[in-house]
């Protein structure tokens, strides 16, 4: 209630406050995750505004309430609308169109993060003379594909792979961009790259590639070594691969395994960009000894 009225009065960042609260001290109705869901929209924080109106549809389905899902349905197509024209925006690529499964079993491949956002603006800011064109690019845990997507639309030949749990969205995402992506001249296929026991993987179909790419690969600990044994062998047959990787710094211990594991790879990695939006977000790369 008190959420509301301030949300009412125009104290949008008030609002967004009271909702939190609320919901931390249990009220998880649909009405508490709709008021949510409209503060944050008006603060412009669309992502978290989307998750709301989502968590307030599923609640729906549940709940005997006067809400309409038809109703709140519109109001998460007018967030997601914006949200897109913001990545748009950002990254400097149009048409964009992202699709997201966001709550009920989706998993966190099935979203767009920060980590992904910042690694696709880093291509677009700094393969604008027509670097990508042409150029051999594997992405992993390609997750909705934002950043491999953006490669192809900037010419770029681009293998985006995950697990088989997301191939449905990664290559709904692939196929709408697929005309835009060929207009440009480049190409993007998705694929799936289950990472598990890598020295018994197949991986004669992942060689030759110049840019590895990948964004929020890793957040827990136990992540690092299947990342780093995969990294290991598709190296061995992409000698000459530069790698770009979107991290947030999540867990000091995560962030010690993964880069003192990337150094016994003789992988010397530098910090070449942050993201304006999120401080633990930052773009590292390495380059191939000439």
């Amino acid at each position: 209630m008190l959420a509301q009225l301030l949300l009412e009065g125009g104290r949008s960042k008030e609002a967004v406050l009271a909702t939190q609260d609320a919901l931390v001290l249990g009220d998880q109705g649909p009405e508490a995750h709709l008021t949510f869901a409209r503060a944050h929209m008006a603060c412009m924080n669309l992502q978290e505004a989307l998750q709301g109106f989502h968590r307030c549809m599923e609640l729906l389905e549940t709940h005997d309430t006067p809400l309409k899902q038809d109703g709140v349905r519109e109001e998460a197509a007018e967030c997601e609308a914006a949200l897109q024209s913001t990545w748009e925006q950002r990254i400097g690529l149009h048409p964009l169109n992202i699709r997201q499964n966001i709550g009920g079993r989706s998993g966190p491949g099935c979203v767009v993060w920060e980590s992904g956002l910042a690694l696709a603006e880093y291509l677009s800011q700094h393969h604008e003379t027509g670097e990508l064109r042409g150029c051999k690019v594997l992405e992993l845990g390609a997750g909705t594909g934002i950043a491999g997507i953006c490669a192809a639309l900037l010419g770029a030949d681009v293998t985006l792979t995950d697990t088989a749990s997301c191939m449905p969205l990664l290559i709904q995402n692939v196929d709408s961009h697929c005309s835009h992506i060929s207009h440009a001249g480049g190409r993007a296929k998705a694929c799936v790259l289950e990472w598990g026991d890598a020295d018994n993987l197949c991986l004669d179909q992942f060689e030759g590639y110049l840019i590895i790419l990948g964004a929020d690969l890793v957040y827990k600990r136990q992540g690092v070594a299947e990342l780093l044994a995969i990294l290991k062998h598709l190296l061995k047959s992409s000698p000459n691969a530069q790698l770009l990787l979107g991290h947030c710094s999540r867990h000091v211990r995560v962030d010690e395994s993964l880069f003192a594991g990337l150094k016994t790879l003789g992988l010397a990695v530098t910090r070449v960009a942050s993201s304006a939006q999120d401080a633990r977000v930052s773009i590292y790369r390495h380059l191939p000894c000439p």
